[in-house]
């Protein structure tokens, strides 16, 4: 009898105990109407105001783990009010996570990731990689890399609970002013805005090919397997070479043609005449490995065309951790009309993926904050598309290297 009872209480005290360790790991994670109070509020903040239209969440969220297996955020689709698919936002489920982590606008291959749901739990690693279980399991086989798994998972936030916090009214703050007037938009109190000259209009060196316009260039376009494998560093120099030709003064001879043709084969041979400058390294490094060669390449095709510039580089490790400083550096250049390259610093066994961003050149071509909360957001060019990341998440996760150029 005493050996039942017992058995009996210390059943019931390994019940009281697991129930409380999953109340406690239940709390770390926000509710589906917490994760849909910040997608509307990113929506009203921050959506609305890029794309410049009415958007509405789409019901068909999907939850998301990490390698781990652990539950780690919400991909949501959005559409504007005619129910058209405008892309996908990514949400951080932990309650003291970063928020949304990335926005994609890119319907085709949301299109893809919905049909992938229906059959296989998905995996999100940040940025821009979305994997079937399946998948993940055979990468990790084929590598070493289960060894630093930590690599693949979402850094810890500082941040307090995120939904209390976008529930705070939004403070009166000065935003900046470096009186540099045209590059910077503030709507209201809350928010700074900075970005280059085009993108009021949604845009960033718009190619056309028939009813598509891109934003920006696709490093598949070049006529070379090393160019379409390697070149990310020659498209962002292609990009940064016809932006400052159209907007910077002194600057139009880094493109070839008038800047009001953008067809895409015309585009296509201002790619190819800089790739003879900024050529893609082979060997051990390949691309553009390093902001230096970047630097000096792009110099030497800016010489050639009578154009003569400076560099302003971002690269030192210990200033990299500071958002501050990050932030500051990526205004500087976008203030002044010329796009900001950037590099993430982490190789792993994901890069050979189609749209990654690891050991990536893309251009920056916008910087957000909301100032009552602190979110931070930069809108990049990459592949010829526009994607939306998280800045905060960005610093914290990778080591990345920043340039962009001036006129002498």
């Amino acid at each position: 009898m005493k050996r039942n009872v017992l058995t009996l209480i210390l059943l019931m005290t390994f019940i009281l105990n697991f129930s409380n360790v999953n109340a406690k790991e239940e709390e770390k994670y926000l509710d589906k109407n917490s994760i849909k109070i910040l997608a509307e509020y990113h929506i009203n903040e921050y959506l609305e105001r890029e794309l410049n239209e009415e958007i509405i969440i789409s019901d068909n969220e999907i939850l998301l783990d990490d390698v781990t297996g652990k539950e780690i955020a919400y991909l949501v689709p959005f559409a504007n009010e005619k129910g058209e698919q405008k892309g996908f936002m990514i949400i951080d489920s932990r309650i003291n996570g970063y928020g949304v982590c990335e926005v994609n606008y890119n319907v085709e291959e949301l299109d893809n990731i919905l049909e992938k749901s229906k059959n296989e739990k998905l995996v999100y690693i940040f940025p821009n990689r979305i994997k079937t279980e399946t998948e993940i399991k055979l990468k990790m086989k084929e590598s070493s890399e289960n060894k630093n798994i930590e690599k693949y998972i979402l850094p810890e936030s500082s941040a307090l609970n995120i939904v209390d916090n976008i529930k705070i009214q939004s403070r009166k703050l000065n935003l900046i002013n470096n009186n540099i007037n045209k590059n910077i938009v503030t709507t209201d109190s809350t928010h700074e805005i900075v970005m280059l000259s085009g993108n009021p209009d949604l845009t960033f060196v718009p190619i056309k090919d028939g009813s598509k316009t891109y934003y920006g260039c696709n490093q598949a376009w070049f006529s070379s397997e090393l160019g379409n494998e390697q070149g990310c560093g020659t498209a962002a120099a292609a990009n940064i070479a016809y932006h400052m030709a159209a907007y910077v003064q002194g600057c139009s001879n880094l493109y070839k043609y008038s800047t009001s043709i953008l067809d895409r084969p015309y585009f296509i041979n201002h790619m190819e005449d800089v790739y003879d400058y900024v050529t893609p390294h082979t060997g051990i490094l390949p691309g553009i490995p390093g902001v230096n060669d970047i630097k000096n390449k792009f110099l030497e095709y800016a010489r050639s065309k009578n154009v003569y510039l400076y560099a302003r580089i971002y690269d030192n490790p210990s200033y990299l951790d500071n958002i501050d400083k990050t932030s500051n550096f990526i205004k500087e250049g976008l203030s002044i009309d010329s796009p900001v390259a950037m590099m993430q610093h982490d190789d792993d066994d994901f890069t050979g993926d189609l749209n990654h961003f690891n050991w990536h050149w893309t251009t920056i071509t916008k910087y957000f904050r909301n100032n009552a909360t602190d979110d931070r957001f930069i809108a990049i060019s990459s592949w010829g598309e526009r994607y939306s990341f998280n800045l905060k998440l960005l610093v914290d996760a990778y080591p990345n290297t920043y340039i962009y150029f001036k006129k002498v």
